[in-house]
């Protein structure tokens, strides 16, 4: 049997906390399937031994305060609400057992050296007056105690200066009971590293909450392994070579590659001559298929393809004869138009013939005249509003936005273009420093496929934290574009460099920026914070998370739990940007951030991928790349 303190953090990370460490059966059956999907994940059982623990009045306190502490994140208040709940349902199941502290004591002593007889004769009321009638225990299903202590106050007002705030005073409560009353196997459990250090300075045994206990950042999964083309077997080597797909079965896998790989893994093959071939593992039953990854390739074909056709203007003759007139009004009646400008031209255009080609050019020339950008997608709908879109023949795309096709992907960058491409894969996560183009080829992707409609996103949303890296900006009046709007900067760069008008004259960028508002105005790109995405079902939708390393894992969670029927989300993020005043401010660590549970809690899922950029994938500047040398 052990004895553990819990410190608050642990309750707030899990609230049921207490009950996987005292080897008891979490009532809650989501949380109880959760919990046994991540001991499956860690090759481990559930430690039924009954363990008893200290829940220290400190400890009940502090969650108190931070539930209704305004300055909070409200994900640190809904995770105090939901340990006091637990704390709250325990007590209402097994009933309190009240004790006066010196029996309590007593007590664990007894338990603990293997002695079943209660103290009886220890009950005595100058415990109760000195330490409060709160001191008491829960005894569980399987026999453990929680023991809930109140601390010695007296303690405290004469070393209070030495032990200011609840950290410090929580670890000298169990030194207190570890030393001066004979129970030196307690041991403290925290995830706070520098509470842990403080706990060991007092000769205190210490422990990281092993259920949320996330593997070290630096060595978490990387998405993609690397093998030499030479060892495979010939029909390996012929299909590599020739850039065509094989299927191994998972015996021939093991002698070639010695681990089978994950689902959509990413396998680099290289040659004597160190030539680099990718590709994607899609497992069965007892094989996996490897497929070649193409993406970079395709994309590439795609966005000049695209760019032959954006220079087709829509032409209004290619509308039938009959329904001229009717697509007219029907693109009036949906324009920004106030009603007497609608009025005026839909009388223009009940003026024409509807066999007067050269009058209705002209008219729809008038018409469409004050009306800004018009985009493919509105005027699609315009089209199918009126039951003609598959009359009309050819694309278009008046927007005229043309992808920049002048770059090249290194490296990494070649497989994670395959799984943003691959529809298959509806969930992505990528880790990497700042400027391997996480975020640049998320968005160049999406955006290709919802304007190119080949695919079945018919817009992207971009979904950014909103913390600040330094000092708060404080209020942001306007509307939610205005509120977003410096947060917002990196994407709008993004788009300058996605349809080449980066380094563009001052007019040529706000001619694009028009064009990007139409885009925006017709939903087909939409910049959100997650506060706005919570209670939405999006469907059909490219979804694009940066900053995803600051998101809580509760936040993330409800954004995965949005992602509607066709829809794909990309959750970008930089670990060494957690420890950064960012991830301070709301409580966020490399172990408890939502990236990183999602990276390594869904690996094995065969719609979900990931895949780490290294820092040779940077394509920022010489001078960039320095910083992570600082």
């Amino acid at each position: 049997m052990k004895l553990y303190f819990p410190d608050t953090n642990v309750l707030m990370q899990n609230s049921y906390a207490m009950y996987i460490l005292s080897g008891n059966i979490i009532p809650n059956a989501l949380e109880r399937e959760r919990y046994d999907n991540i001991l499956s994940l860690k090759g481990k059982e559930h430690d039924e031994t009954p363990n008893d623990i200290i829940l220290s009045d400190i400890v009940v306190r502090e969650l108190d305060n931070i539930k209704s502490e305004f300055k909070r994140d409200s994900w640190q208040r809904s995770d105090a609400r939901s340990a006091t709940r637990v704390i709250e349902e325990m007590i209402s199941q097994y009933g309190y057992n009240h004790m006066d502290k010196d029996t309590l004591i007593q007590s664990m002593q007894m338990r603990l050296a293997g002695k079943e007889d209660e103290p009886e004769d220890r009950k005595k009321s100058y415990a109760r007056k000195r330490y409060g009638d709160m001191n008491g225990f829960i005894e569980l299903d399987n026999g453990a105690r929680v023991y809930i202590l109140e601390p010695n106050l007296e303690a405290f007002d004469s070393v209070g200066t030495l032990y200011p705030d609840n950290d410090d005073r929580l670890v000298f409560q169990a030194a207190t009971i570890a030393s001066n009353d004979g129970l030196g196997i307690l041991k403290f459990v925290s995830n706070d590293y520098v509470a842990r250090f403080k706990a060991a300075r007092f000769k205190i045994d210490v422990e990281e909450f092993e259920y949320e206990r996330i593997t070290d950042p630096n060595q978490l999964y990387r998405g993609f392994s690397k093998h030499m083309v030479e060892p495979m077997i010939d029909s390996v080597r012929r299909s590599i070579s020739a850039r065509q797909g094989f299927n191994l079965s998972n015996s021939d896998i093991q002698r070639s590659l010695g681990k089978v790989p994950r689902p959509n893994q990413l396998i680099q093959f290289l040659d004597a001559s160190e030539g680099v071939s990718w590709y994607i593992a899609k497992p069965h039953a007892k094989s996996i298929d490897f497929r070649y990854c193409n993406a970079y390739d395709k994309l590439k074909e795609d966005a000049r393809s695209f760019n032959e056709h954006s220079s087709k203007e829509f032409n209004i003759l290619d509308v039938p004869v009959d329904k001229r007139i009717q697509f007219m009004t029907s693109l009036v009646n949906m324009s920004g138009a106030n009603k007497k400008q609608k009025r005026s031209k839909n009388g223009r255009i009940t003026a024409i013939s509807e066999a007067d080609d050269e009058m209705v050019k002209i008219v729809y020339r008038e018409v469409t005249k004050s009306m800004g950008t018009i985009g493919k997608p509105y005027l699609a709908k315009v089209l199918d509003s009126i039951g003609c879109q598959q009359d009309v023949e050819g694309r278009w795309n008046s927007v005229n936005l043309k992808f920049n096709i002048d770059f090249n992907l290194v490296h990494e960058q070649v497989g994670y273009m395959e799984l943003l491409k691959d529809i298959d894969i509806g969930l992505v996560t990528v880790n990497g420093p700042a400027g391997t183009g996480k975020s640049l080829w998320a968005m160049y992707c999406a955006l290709l496929q919802v304007l190119d409609n080949t695919k079945p996103y018919d817009g992207m949303i971009y979904v950014r934290s909103t913390v600040e890296a330094g000092e708060g900006l404080g209020f942001l009046p306007g509307t939610e574009r205005s509120k977003l709007a410096p947060w917002m900067e990196t994407a709008y760069g993004s788009l300058e460099y996605i349809f080449g008008v980066r380094g563009e004259s001052p007019t040529k960028k706000n001619i694009f920026a028009d064009k990007i508002s139409r885009l925006e105005e017709d939903g087909i790109i939409q910049f959100k914070s997650i506060d706005y995405v919570a209670g939405r079902t999006l469907p059909n939708k490219y979804i694009i998370v940066d900053e995803a390393q600051l998101f809580h894992p509760k936040q993330i969670k409800l954004l995965v739990g949005r992602v509607g029927i066709d829809s794909k989300i990309v959750l970008i993020g930089d670990m060494d940007q957690i420890s950064t005043n960012k991830g301070t401010k709301i409580g966020i660590t490399e172990r408890s951030s939502g990236l990183v549970n999602v990276i390594e809690r869904l690996i094995d899922q065969n719609n979900t991928a990931h895949i780490y950029l290294p820092e040779r994938c940077v394509m920022r500047s010489e001078v960039a790349k320095l910083a992570n040398l600082i």
